[in-house]
């Protein structure tokens, strides 16, 4: 498959579970405020996974990446029948320490900065 192709699948298996989350199709008290921030595609379109964001306390953080494992079997039903693959992918929902870092480093640069002033 081309790097093309799996970067429209993964972006619209993105919009689709992001979709999922704001009409609260997927039910579990356990998901709080996640934001979907990128999706990884295997080659063969068997294995996706799906980097969230989490805003809030970290025991909240933990909960929704175990509620939204949970639901991996339903969300990619879904995926699969919204898509129309020929297979159900298994998705593996990871945090994204990304943001996290990066925002750990404008802190940095800004304290370097308001030091010079």
């Amino acid at each position: 498959m081309s790097i093309r192709r799996a970067s429209r699948i993964a972006e619209t298996i993105r919009r689709e579970i992001s979709t999922m989350l704001l009409k609260q199709e997927i039910k579990d008290p356990r998901i709080g405020f996640v934001t979907i921030t990128r999706v990884e595609v295997s080659s063969n379109l068997k294995e996706v996974e799906v980097y969230i964001t989490y805003y809030g306390k970290d025991s909240g953080k933990n909960r929704s990446l175990e509620g939204l494992g949970s639901a991996a079997g339903f969300i990619g039903k879904e995926i699969c029948t919204r898509l129309r693959l020929r297979f159900i992918p298994s998705i593996k929902f990871l945090y994204d320490e990304k943001l996290e870092k990066t925002m750990n480093v404008l802190k940095i640069m800004d304290s370097l900065h308001s030091d010079e002033k």
